[in-house]
């Protein structure tokens, strides 16, 4: 398995309608998050993923998802996603992720 030992971070925004009735966001999101920070990785390195996939004749399918929550992230908040990469085998991507809220990895938590 090849590891990259870089972590990608990308800070995002939440909005209104990414959360549900009572103000938090609502989980399926967090993974929409995923995918914005992993094409704003590809985006750092000089590539857009579509011309990738098309020029290479590739698809980049999700065939596993995996997320563990532990603080609800409410309407408002800048996130940050940080993703390590790493390759478990020669046609494998693997994004290892987390998302925190802004104000709370700064210690302003007086929301």
């Amino acid at each position: 398995m090849l590891e990259w030992r870089a972590m990608f971070e990308v800070r995002l925004q939440t909005y209104w309608g990414d959360a549900d009735a009572v103000g938090i966001v609502f989980f399926p999101n967090y993974f929409k998050f995923v995918a914005q920070a992993e094409e704003e990785l590809y985006r750092s390195c000089g590539i857009v993923k579509d011309k990738l996939m098309e020029k290479h004749q590739l698809w980049i399918p999700r065939v596993e998802v995996f997320a563990k929550f532990s603080i609800p992230i409410r309407n408002g908040a800048a996130i940050r996603v940080r993703l390590k990469p790493t390759f478990p085998g020669e046609k494998a991507i693997r994004f290892d992720f987390e998302i925190a809220d802004d104000d709370h990895e700064r210690g302003r938590a007086d929301r």
